[in-house]
């Protein structure tokens, strides 16, 4: 659970179940979204807006995906410009997700192998 921005404290309070809300429906579908008008949007659940007291005029979000398992999702909030969110900014929010997966990954590998090394080799490094 890491969340970043304004009233990121209480963003990490919630479960959202699969298939319900924005974030939901990215890891259902395992795709990327792009919504520039929220209250257009059926999957979007304003009980979070209300608890954060932070309104989300426009999102961007996609999942991470490791080894065909999800990890999370990223999601951005409220792009300063007029227009919203664009196709190159989600593709370019999908290219950062995917090398933060790979940096994950390699934690996780990294992480196994410590724990999964002789005793021997311990005392060494």
């Amino acid at each position: 659970r890491a969340v970043v921005g304004c009233s990121s404290d209480r963003v990490t309070k919630f479960y959202i179940p699969l298939g319900k809300g924005l974030v939901g429906e990215v890891v259902e579908t395992r795709q990327p979204v792009i919504f520039n008008k929220m209250e257009d949007n059926h999957t979007y659940l304003k009980s979070i807006e209300d608890a954060v007291g932070f309104k989300a005029k426009n999102v961007a979000a996609t999942p991470i995906v490791i080894r065909s398992r999800i990890f999370g999702v990223i999601e951005l909030l409220n792009r300063t410009s007029d227009e919203g969110f664009s196709q190159q900014d989600i593709d370019f929010l999908v290219y950062t997700t995917q090398l933060a997966a790979r940096a994950i990954e390699a934690r996780l590998i990294l992480n196994w192998a410590m724990q999964n090394q002789p005793i021997s080799q311990q005392k060494a490094a």
